[in-house]
């Protein structure tokens, strides 16, 4: 029985550790692409690549395809919305890798707290879009 709990605690902290990988990979790449998107920003005099408004303002790429288009042609500003969508996706894989490792160690009330969590999450993403 000893064992078993050990095991139990074992795998707990491998798996922290992991989430703890993945926050830290989420927001060390999405550094490093806000940096890559700033230099590029600086390179080309402040003009995003797609023009600017009537009021003077950079126009920013707001689709996901034009921020892939705008990657490709290595707009800067395609490349610094990509860089803030994998830093505002990286909480939203952190919820979804609790949720995994909760369901491994058989833990439901943590389970449900953080599918509620995750669906809140979603329906943010969701609605914040529509409204």
């Amino acid at each position: 029985m000893e064992q078993n709990s050990y095991s139990e605690r074992e795998l707990e902290n491998t798996i922290e550790k992991r989430i703890g990988l993945i926050l830290r990979f989420g927001v060390g790449a999405a550094l490093i692409v806000i940096i890559l998107g700033i230099i590029l920003l600086l390179a080309n005099g402040g003009a995003g690549g797609y023009g600017v408004d009537s009021h003077g303002d950079n126009i920013w790429p707001t689709t996901v395809s034009a921020i892939g288009a705008g990657i490709i042609s290595l707009k800067p500003s395609a490349i610094l919305m990509l860089g803030l969508g994998l830093l505002v996706a990286t909480p939203f894989i952190r919820v979804a890798a609790s949720i995994y490792a909760y369901l491994r160690i058989k833990d439901v009330m943590y389970t449900v707290i953080t599918s509620v969590v995750f669906i809140i999450l979603i329906a943010t993403v969701i609605f914040g879009n529509i409204a």
